[in-house]
This record gives structure tokens, sequence and C-alpha cells, in this order.
């Protein structure tokens, strides 16, 4: 068996979410950084054991970083 990987779901929306829980099953940690409450409320309905921080730690946290935000957002939430 692999060793498990720590993923942060950065702007966890519907499509991060989805991947999450999917990684979770293949025994995957997650951490989360949402700014958005119905994206938090998702995650915790899906991932109740995942840990919410800031994205900048959520990013330190984990070995990879999913970004899941608006194309808008990307710069913002990168810089």
């Amino acid at each position: 068996m692999t060793p498990a990987t720590t993923f942060a779901l950065i702007g966890a929306g519907r499509v991060a979410t989805a991947l999450g829980v999917l990684l979770q099953r293949a025994g995957h940690r997650i951490v989360a950084a949402s700014g958005r409450s119905a994206s938090a409320e998702r995650v915790r309905r899906y991932l109740p054991d995942t840990r919410f921080a800031p994205a900048p730690e959520a990013a330190r946290a984990a070995a990879v970083v999913v970004l899941g935000v608006v194309d808008d957002a990307i710069e913002p939430t990168c810089a």
C-alpha cells in the first residue's frame, strides 16, 4: 500500500469536494480552505473529518494543492 498523501483543497466547491471524497476513499488526507460558507458546509457534509485552515496554511500542510477557484480568483488566491 502506498503511503497517504495530504491534499489541500483551496476553493472547495463542487468539483474539489467530489475530488476530495475520491481521494479520501483512496486513503489520502484532506485539508480544505474555502471562503464561501456554502462550500464549507458541503465539505463538512461529505468530508466530516476534514480540517479547515486558511488557504496559506492549508497549502503548507499539503504535499499536493488543488486550486478549485473560479478563473478570476486564481491570481489573488495565489498571491
